[in-house]
């Protein structure tokens, strides 16, 4: 699970903070019950420094237990959609009324 956490957070280090909006396609993760809490506990510190808005496709099984669940015990999205297509509108959707917000 560290080395995991490790490689989004370098990835995402080099943005140096601005916060992103992104869609997981999590059709072939997996995650092992055995690491669960662990890696729900990393998944949703990364979610909650890395991204604005963040919706995920395809879950199943223990990832998508674990990503409900990590989501309501650290307060990170757990925004699931249907398809890809889906996900990205919902965060247009999301961007239109945060710019209307502002107005």
């Amino acid at each position: 699970v560290a080395a995991w956490a490790a490689e989004y957070d370098a990835y995402f280090r080099r943005f140096r903070g601005r916060k992103m909006d992104a869609v997981f396609d999590l059709k072939d993760f997996r995650v092992d019950a055995k690491i669960g809490s662990a890696w729900g506990e990393a998944r949703a510190e990364l979610v909650k420094k890395y991204f604005r808005y963040s919706y995920r496709v395809s879950a199943e099984g223990a990832a998508a237990t674990h990503t409900f669940t990590s989501g309501v015990r650290y307060n990170a999205s757990s925004a699931v959609a249907p398809s890809i297509e889906s996900a990205i509108e919902q965060i247009l959707r999301h961007r239109r009324e945060e710019t209307a917000s502002l107005a």
